[in-house]
């Protein structure tokens, strides 16, 4: 597959889970186009996005007659609901983006959304829990999504990205000697004027990013509480950080066990069965997440898909 993949992350992009839904007479054989007519309904009468700043949707779940299927066409079925996962992009954003990309390659990009990247690699990690939140954490913003059975389901954006987050923990020391930083304090192995500072800053910082998290995740378990699991996609410099936030803050009120969440961080390492970067090549998790994405869309276009 030749192709250009442009995956924008928030706080750009928007995310929801809508349903298409359709009680039918009498029962019957779904033909080619049902589900995709039902789909393209859906998107015009929901609420949430304008027409014109849809990114992407797709459908990540198929249920007939209650029950999830993977191939609906040629079943019978006398009601059918598709879940459909849809992102938006302000248009100046994607004009920019499609503007910028048209200097370097011929091929029109394919849009994409971090939300669907992070979700559809989730999806085909078999070792990673079908329930989960998932917490992305780009340069400018987080977003959060609550995954049930496997589905994307609640999603919610906090303003506050890596940038702003290593800005406020560490006062503008550079990246690496930031991230060592704050490893040493957070351990509490260091006692020189550097690691004190830190441990300052934390201590000073720690309230805002409680109550921009917490707002978030009151509102993702405000009809329903949140799975425990907690898998955190997140640049370097911040990923040991915000593992322990979420785990030491008290936030056991969101969670459907009332314990505090268990995160855990995805690496190179999870992504290895769909893709790999070539020997001495650095590739954060960003990268790493959108390539497999690649991979993904890849293999579904050729029937090799695992979803």
């Amino acid at each position: 597959m030749d192709a250009v993949f442009a995956i924008i992350r928030a706080p750009w992009t928007r995310t929801r889970t809508i349903r298409a839904i359709a009680h039918l007479e009498e029962e019957m054989q779904l033909r080619k186009g049902v589900v995709d007519d039902l789909v393209k309904r859906a998107l015009e009468q929901q609420p949430f996005f304008k027409a014109e700043d849809i990114l992407d949707a797709s459908v990540i779940r198929v249920e007939l007659n209650g029950y999830p299927t993977a191939h609906p066409i040629g079943k019978n079925a006398h009601s059918i609901v598709a879940s459909v996962l849809v992102s938006d992009c302000d248009g100046a954003i994607r004009a920019a983006a499609l503007e910028s990309l048209a200097r370097v390659f011929s091929t029109k990009p394919i849009m994409r959304s971090g939300v669907r990247a992070v979700f559809m690699v989730l999806r085909h990690i078999a070792a990673l829990p079908s329930n989960c939140l998932a917490v992305e954490i780009t340069t400018g913003g987080s977003v959060l999504v609550t995954i049930r059975k496997g589905i994307a389901r609640e999603h919610s954006l906090v303003e506050a990205g890596a940038g702003d987050i290593l800005k406020q923990l560490t006062g503008g020391v550079p990246p690496e000697e930031a991230r060592t930083l704050l490893r040493l304090a957070l351990a509490d192995e260091c006692e020189t004027d550097a690691c004190k500072d830190i441990k300052a800053r934390i201590t000073k910082a720690e309230p805002a990013l409680v109550k921009a998290f917490g707002e978030a995740l009151a509102k993702l378990s405000a009809t329903r509480r949140l799975p425990n699991d907690l898998i955190l996609i997140a640049p370097d410099s911040v990923a040991q950080y915000m593992q322990h936030f979420f785990e030491r803050i008290d936030l056991a009120q969101f969670t459907v066990t009332t314990q505090p969440f268990s995160a855990r961080v995805l690496s190179q390492k999870d992504l290895a069965a769909l893709v790999t970067p070539a020997e001495g090549v650095y590739s954060d998790i960003g990268i790493g997440v959108g390539a497999a994405l690649v991979n993904i869309e890849a293999n579904d276009a050729a029937g090799r898909g695992t979803a």
